[in-house]
């Protein structure tokens, strides 16, 4: 019958609830300062030699800042020469910094879905050899 079937799961369900123990506010804060902890240092898994600060290498970071340094000093350079050319020549300058700006927002998408697709491998790949690793060792 459905209404015995009904009554049996939510008895389950308070009987589940009833084994749960409610972690204490210092178990609970163990816990978030040991991930955190692991978070900021770890050695990765898969790469021994690899040493990783909030999930990445030090080069990695590098790397990051380094873009960011270039971008922000392309960005000064490209809207100086615009606002020069904006006072220079008028309004008619503003058309093509839309068109420069739209191409570059194009560029930009192109980039971001090549890096998208480009982690989706590599996390594909970290998955299947961790695959092979747990089958491994369950034989």
């Amino acid at each position: 019958m459905p209404g015995e079937e009904v009554k049996k799961a939510k008895n389950l369900q308070e009987a589940a609830e009833q084994g749960k123990e409610e972690k204490t506010c210092q178990e609970k804060c163990s816990i978030c300062w040991t991930d955190f902890q692991y978070s900021c240092y770890h050695v990765d898994e898969l790469d021994e030699t690899r040493k990783l600060c909030c999930w990445m290498t030090a080069s990695e970071w590098g790397w990051i800042l380094l873009f960011f340094f270039v971008l922000y000093a392309y960005d000064v350079a490209f809207f100086a020469l615009l606002l020069n050319f904006q006072v220079s020549f008028g309004v008619p300058v503003l058309y093509g910094y839309l068109a420069v700006f739209i191409v570059a927002v194009i560029g930009i998408a192109i980039c971001v879905y090549i890096g998208h697709q480009q982690h989706l491998q590599m996390e594909e790949t970290k998955r299947a050899t961790r695959r092979a690793i747990e089958g491994d060792e369950k034989v």
